[in-house]
């Protein structure tokens, strides 16, 4: 049986409805550490088949250790920001000049998320569970640490953060 769903059934659905069916569809999310500091390895493979030939998705849930940090492109990178939220957007649009984001910056107050754990899961979280279905890679994440002396930080990839520009850009012009 198939079930086609359009962006607006999910937009329709609660989110916890949304949460549930993506766990459901591509199986649970970490709520544990969202920040990578691994490389993709060059042979990395994020698809198998079953014995019908049909590409499937690794259900194997990927451990903090087994996480990578991607690149994507400027189609990912559209396909990526058109289901975030107002929000999420906005502060994404703080990586796209490719330097190190604060978390000074991002959490507190008169920043756009109170604590920590907020930031985790209402930002980096949903980026990266978008992140994956629009890579079909199970284990990306599109953040990683970046810590100086002066304070601790996080920041994306420069090809990620030359999308973002283009893809911002062009949002601007439309």
């Amino acid at each position: 049986m198939h079930v086609v769903l359009t962006q607006q059934d999910l937009e329709r659905l609660s989110p916890s409805t949304r949460e549930e069916l993506q766990a459901l569809l591509f199986g649970p999310v970490s709520d544990g550490e969202e920040f990578a500091t691994d490389e993709c390895p060059p042979d990395f493979e994020y698809a198998k088949s079953d014995e019908t030939g049909n590409g499937l998705w690794d259900r194997s849930f990927p451990t903090a250790e087994a996480k990578v940090v991607v690149e994507t492109d400027v189609e990912q990178t559209r396909k990526l920001v058109a289901n975030l939220s107002p929000k999420s957007i906005e502060t994404l649009k703080r990586f796209a000049d490719g330097g190190s984001v604060s978390l000074d910056s991002l959490i507190g107050e008169g920043n756009p998320y109170e604590t920590f754990n907020d930031l985790k899961r209402s930002f980096v979280g949903a980026v990266n569970r978008r992140l994956r279905t629009v890579t079909k890679i199970r284990t990306a994440v599109l953040f990683r640490k970046s810590a100086s002396p002066e304070e601790e930080g996080i920041s994306v990839k420069d090809l990620t953060a030359q999308s973002l520009r283009a893809v911002f850009v062009e949002a601007e012009v439309v």
